[in-house]
């Protein structure tokens, strides 16, 4: 690893991309794979379909690749896509292979790629797991409360309970469930690492007193938080 800084700082894709370049061939890929966006998604994907003998359009195209993009924010391959009811003709299965194996020719990882692929990584070589711990041996993730599953089982391998991880988030402000976040991964945080310390900033410096009471008024409401 010694192109790994022992001091980094990134999103989760940044670092992704990262290591996936480190391990490409763990992947059946170059380290100068390319990473496909939505429209090279949406080619690979009608290819796909073609396959199988469906014509879709554009807007039907990326129907299935946000399915696809659930499947991977929940830490799950192409192949384990749920498709919508009026896609139940379709052999989920069949098609993600088919959409993963032809990404694989191409040399290229789509987005979703850059947070599952690392977990995956990490889970199949323990050498590689090991030195990845041994590397960073402080974990600080900022904003917990919108990871997704995905991104909670890459952390979990690299900084296992009883690691040095730093969670920094507010269960009240979880607002990207439509991306996938789960604020079920703060919520279970002190679960998952039992021992942990968890330290409630409850001191407002930013808002006036009628903006916290509406605030609070409404996330009263809600009924799984950790509370302040």
């Amino acid at each position: 690893l010694d192109e790994d800084p022992p001091l980094n700082i990134s999103t989760f894709h940044a670092l992704g991309a990262r290591m996936l370049r480190r391990h490409a061939e763990h992947f059946g890929r170059t380290r100068n794979f390319t990473i496909y966006d939505g429209d090279d998604q949406i080619s690979v994907m009608r290819e796909a379909l073609s396959e199988q003998g469906f014509d879709f359009k554009k807007a039907e195209i990326k129907t299935v690749l946000r399915a696809v993009d659930r499947a991977k924010n929940a830490g799950r391959p192409a192949s384990a896509m749920i498709l919508p009811s009026d896609h139940v003709h379709i052999d989920a299965t069949k098609l993600g292979t088919s959409y993963e194996a032809r990404l694989r020719r191409a040399d290229a990882f789509d987005f979703g790629d850059l947070i599952t692929r690392p977990a995956v990584l990490l889970a199949e070589s323990p050498r590689i797991c090991a030195r990845y711990r041994a590397l960073w041996q402080w974990v600080l993730v900022d904003e917990f409360q919108d990871t997704n599953a995905a991104q909670y089982q890459w952390l979990s391998l690299m900084a296992p309970p009883g690691s040095n991880i730093f969670a920094v988030g507010d269960d009240d402000q979880s607002i990207y469930g439509w991306r996938g976040a789960d604020v079920g991964n703060i919520l279970k945080f002190p679960d998952d690492y039992p021992g942990c310390q968890v330290v409630r900033l409850e001191q407002n410096y930013r808002s006036h007193r009628y903006i916290l009471d509406a605030a609070n008024g409404v996330i009263a409401h809600n009924q799984r938080r950790l509370g302040k």
